[in-house]
């Protein structure tokens, strides 16, 4: 039964037709997921970077904000401690002013001369007040200059935590280096669906073994009913 072999051809060869567009199909249904999965996936890492972003500001900020408070309380108490350090010398140097003239008053009225001894005591005692004064004017220049320092490492930290997250610092190039990474991962995987989906086209020689292979399995399934119509013949 020739018919059979060409039925069997037809058959195999639309197969192949189906078998074609049900693979693109598939291909394309899954392409389709991956290319929405990246949508999603690009989406929610670039929303969970802004919100890690605005809290990290706001933090930033926080900080900021009560560094400066404590900086301008600290400053306003080293204010008020040279305020008291100048009132002490003050009275200190009333005081040491005071003692000399005493003791100069009381030299004079036993009707003795001015001694050397007295002179000597006076003016190492004035040396000393001086030198207690610079000591403490010095000690005060290295504490202001210790507490600025202090201050302007903790503000540069800050500022630099800030910094961190605008574009040219770490945090954002790293984010940005994150979704340059995923594109072109996604772009790999598009051209391998693309590829895919060009490979499951059609092809001549596929097509052509599709119908001799369904013209060899018609004219099997042909012999096999002409056997039987000569096995039905005979009895």
């Amino acid at each position: 039964m020739w018919w059979m072999a060409l039925a069997g051809a037809i058959a195999g060869q639309a197969s192949y037709l189906k078998g074609i567009d049900d693979n693109r199909k598939e291909i394309s249904r899954q392409r389709n997921m991956a290319e929405r999965a990246y949508g999603y996936d690009t989406a929610y890492k670039q929303g969970a970077f802004n919100l890690q972003k605005r809290e990290a500001l706001e933090t930033a900020g926080i900080a900021r904000n009560r560094l400066a408070g404590a900086f301008g309380a600290d400053v306003k108490g080293f204010n008020l401690g040279l305020e008291g350090q100048a009132l002490q010398n003050q009275d200190a140097r009333i005081a040491l002013a005071d003692s000399a003239g005493m003791a100069l008053a009381a030299q004079g009225a036993g009707g003795t001369r001015g001694s050397d001894g007295l002179r000597k005591q006076l003016d190492y005692a004035e040396t000393s007040f001086s030198r207690q004064a610079d000591l403490q004017g010095r000690g005060n220049s290295l504490a202001i200059q210790n507490m600025a320092r202090q201050y302007t490492n903790e503000f540069a930290d800050i500022g630099r935590e800030i910094d961190s997250w605008g574009p040219g610092g770490y945090r954002y190039q790293a984010n940005e280096l994150g979704k340059a990474y995923a594109k072109n991962m996604h772009g790999l995987q598009m051209e391998g669906y693309d590829q895919a989906y060009k490979d499951a086209g059609f092809n001549v020689l596929d097509f052509l073994t599709a119908g001799l292979g369904g013209a060899g399995t018609g004219a099997g399934y042909g012999a096999q009913i002409d056997k039987w119509w000569e096995q039905r013949e005979k009895i």
